[in-house]
């Protein structure tokens, strides 16, 4: 089978083929046992992981942001950029960071050092842990609209938030906020020339439990979403206002969280070595 085979969509959605299924359910018993061979090799460093994913929900909180996805994703999108739940207070874009742990990609950013999928995958530890929807949209990222994305590898990792009962692509590490356009197709809203991303289910099916039946039902909830109204850009202004309002009237709370915080870090740093 040829390497391109398996990206392509429509080898899960709708017909079925049995050959680039049978070979991504071989490269997610491949994935599950590196995540379970991680759960034992790194078991420390994944208990204060979720300990300080628990303690960096209790600080959203005490930033009393409204209670929403948007809000929150936003908030923590700004402080992952400047580093503030990081070894060494800071966060490098790293084409190159490889996972630190598998089944727990979240830890690249307290390293300090990652890329989409592991902000994505940090992205909804928390948001979780605030009791709010979210979960890891891996995609093809394109500036243009094309037609061939059905054919193409997986090049990024969003969020896929819920805001007033519709469901949203948000972008942390663009910080670019998504509606649903066709059935695995989003598009970016509020910015003049807007980026396209297009689901890649082959991800979703190696990596985050899903099978083919549940790829396509995930499809068909999507292309049902596609005419629903959605957010208003004066409603996403004051949402991006109060969240910069939020960070910069609070940086005594966020020092001192960073410094508070240490224990956590050593804990999860200590035990990757």
């Amino acid at each position: 089978m040829g390497k391109l085979d398996y990206y392509d969509d429509n080898k899960y959605l709708g017909s079925h083929d049995l050959e680039a299924i049978n070979y991504v359910y071989g490269e997610k018993a491949f994935y599950e046992l590196c995540t379970h061979l991680d759960k034992d090799k790194y078991a420390e460093s994944i208990l204060a992981y979720n300990e300080y994913v628990e303690y960096i929900a209790y600080l959203i909180k005490c930033m009393s942001i409204p209670n929403n996805a948007i809000s929150a994703s936003l908030i923590l999108g700004l402080l992952i950029k400047i580093g503030l739940f990081s070894d060494g207070y800071e966060f490098i874009s790293d084409k190159k960071a490889k996972d630190l742990v598998f089944g727990s990609l979240g830890i690249n950013v307290i390293k300090g050092r990652g890329v989409c999928r592991h902000v994505a995958s940090f992205e909804s530890d928390v948001l979780k842990k605030l009791g709010l929807f979210s979960e890891p949209f891996y995609c093809y990222s394109s500036p243009t609209d094309i037609g061939n994305a059905r054919v193409l590898s997986a090049n990024h990792a969003i969020n896929l938030i819920e805001y007033n009962d519709n469901l949203y692509g948000y972008d942390a590490f663009n910080f670019g906020i998504y509606k649903f356009a066709e059935k695995a197709k989003m598009k970016e809203l509020f910015v003049t020339k807007p980026h396209y991303v297009y689901y890649k289910p082959y991800i979703n099916l190696m990596c985050n439990g899903e099978t083919v039946s549940s790829v396509n039902n995930l499809v068909k909830l999507f292309d049902n979403l596609k005419g629903k109204p959605i957010i208003s850009l004066n409603e996403y202004k004051m949402i991006i206002d109060e969240a910069q309002k939020v960070i910069h009237g609070n940086s005594l709370l966020t020092d001192e969280f960073h410094r508070s915080s240490k224990k956590y870090i050593k804990r999860i740093t200590d035990n990757l070595k």
